[in-house]
């Protein structure tokens, strides 16, 4: 809500504006830990009258608080119709590793993942995701992929001496919805590296002013192209990469929501 607001008071140039600070304000990060624009788009919350505030950008390099960003889009077991398909199983794993400084893929995991619920996909998901059952037939479980991955993970952080690490999603769902509910389903607790992500559909409001209702959205607003398939989790990856980096080029600081 904080956010919307927010975006509101950026596309409606609501703000007061100031020419007396260029820095990131410590008051406005500290109580949204979120992304900060660094251009005209840069706001500072204060307590005594509660209203954001425009600054001037930094003529500073825009150094990110975090030195890599784990670019991560699942697709999962899905039917047709809102809440038809109760018990979702991941199905497709990706992950990027985009470096903070360089802004480059220097990485990937891509693995997809054998159901052990979901026997057949449902036609529309085959048909939304591009993924068959004879695609998972050989592919390992859940259990087997995490630990595959968190192995990459490790070996990606020690290979960049990366101390600081964050996932980047388009939206919740992913971290906060789908792996609990997979962890849950295989029995496994979640891993604490990925208790913490970027949402980039609030990180793109805070530098548009415009909420966006979805991946392709915010592509058309930042004037790129989409590459590949929608619904391809590592497609997906790849396009919010460019997102991430477009913003970041363009003055946004990005911080985990």
């Amino acid at each position: 809500m904080m956010l919307r607001k927010l975006a509101l008071l950026t596309s409606n140039c609501l703000c007061k504006r100031s020419s007396k600070v260029s820095f990131i304000d410590t008051i406005f990060f500290n109580i949204s830990n979120r992304s900060v624009q660094l251009d005209s788009v840069k706001f500072r919350y204060t307590k005594k009258d509660k209203k954001f505030y425009r600054f001037k950008k930094s003529e500073d390099t825009v150094k990110q608080i975090y030195d890599a960003f784990l670019i991560l889009d699942f697709e999962s077991t899905c039917m047709e119709g809102f809440g038809t398909l109760k018990e979702q199983e991941i199905i497709e794993f990706p992950c990027l590793w985009l470096d903070g400084k360089t802004l480059q893929v220097t990485s990937q995991f891509h693995q997809f993942v054998k159901p052990k619920l979901c026997e057949q996909l449902d036609p529309f998901c085959v048909t939304l995701t591009g993924i068959n059952d004879d695609t998972l037939a050989d592919q390992p479980h859940f259990e087997t992929v995490l630990k595959d991955f968190l192995d990459w993970f490790e070996q990606q952080k020690t290979v960049n001496n990366a101390e600081k690490p964050v996932f980047v999603t388009s939206g919740d769902w992913d971290l906060k919805v789908m792996l609990p509910m997979q962890c849950q389903h295989s029995d496994i607790p979640v891993p604490t590296q990925m208790t913490k992500w970027i949402n980039i559909k609030e990180s793109f409001s805070i530098s548009t002013g415009t909420y966006p209702y979805g991946l392709k959205h915010m592509l058309e607003i930042l004037e790129l192209p989409f590459e590949g398939r929608l619904h391809s989790g590592i497609d997906d990856c790849k396009n919010i990469a460019n997102i991430v980096k477009k913003l970041a080029e363009g003055g946004l600081v990005l911080g985990a929501t």
